[in-house]
């Protein structure tokens, strides 16, 4: 006879990774527009480009040194 819990599912869940940064942008940016902070919208939204383009910039930098070799 078992009497061990059953083992939750390994998976991610339905909040995890992406799905969360994406939420958050869009929470960030409707509460700007709810208290009367639209103004600030597209200065929040460039900054959230930028922090993604930071990302890939950052994700691609290690992939540096082999792209060098090749020349």
């Amino acid at each position: 006879m078992r009497t061990d819990a059953p083992r939750r599912n390994a998976g991610r869940p339905w909040y995890g990774g992406f799905t969360v940064i994406v939420l958050t942008m869009l929470r960030t940016l409707t509460m700007l527009r709810n208290v009367d902070l639209g103004a600030f919208v597209p200065f929040v939204a460039f900054l959230f480009m930028g922090a993604g383009v930071l990302w890939v910039v950052n994700s691609i930098a290690p992939l540096a040194p082999l792209i060098y070799s090749l020349f």
